[in-house]
């Protein structure tokens, strides 16, 4: 009886485990309803990421009352930075095939510094909306931390833009594995949420290990 008292209190190890599943599902569903106009994904993600910081840091969460704070909170500053890095990461985009219809030479010449320049904004994007929701600066300010950040340690930076790009390659590598259905199931129910909290946390560590002006 004690045993089994202890297997269901509410700080006992599967409790534990369970709230955190039922977390990621429930931030998973949010994040993909509030991802479906497109011009919200910014905002979805910054808030996504506003709960799973929060968590990392050792605080407690309510994980719908929070996420729908967060994106209330964030919405217009979100929005704006999102279409902006949309905008420059389409004009880069463009670039690029624009070059693959210049002659050889000009192509040997351009390509580098230009895939260079994409990958580059790319690593910057990922932080942007962590950054805004950890940090609740302005947008030009959100830009500058986030350029700052991308720079301060590589490893995790790596890891970051790994984390960030991974749940589209695993839902399509399990799709190709003949199991669409699981695919499915685990890109709805959990996939990008899992690798964002995995993000948070290592982004927590970084920040509250290296610290400088964010308001420059």
């Amino acid at each position: 009886m004690h045993k089994l008292s202890r297997f269901i209190a509410p700080d006992s190890k599967i409790n534990i485990f369970l709230g955190k599943v039922s977390d990621i599902v429930i931030l998973n569903l949010l994040w993909l309803l509030c991802s479906l106009p497109i011009i919200t994904i910014g905002t979805a993600t910054t808030a996504i990421y506003a709960v799973f910081l929060k968590d990392a840091s050792g605080k407690g969460i309510y994980a719908f009352k929070d996420y729908c704070r967060a994106f209330k909170q964030h919405f217009w500053r979100a929005t704006f930075i999102w279409l902006a890095f949309a905008a420059v990461m389409a004009l880069l985009g463009f670039d690029l095939l624009l070059i693959q219809q210049m002659p050889a030479l000009s192509q040997a010449v351009l390509i580098f510094p230009l895939v260079t320049l994409s990958v580059l904004t790319l690593a910057i994007g990922c932080f942007l909306f962590p950054t805004l929701a950890y940090f609740h600066l302005s947008a030009k300010q959100t830009c500058k931390a986030a350029f700052k950040w991308t720079f301060v340690s590589f490893p995790t930076t790596f890891a970051v833009v790994f984390l960030s790009l991974a749940p589209i390659p695993v839902t399509l590598f399990i799709w190709g594995l003949g199991l669409p259905v699981i695919s499915t199931y685990l890109y709805l129910l959990g996939t990008t949420a899992f690798f964002v909290a995995c993000s948070a946390r290592l982004l927590v560590k970084l920040y509250s290990r290296v610290r400088f002006n964010q308001a420059e």
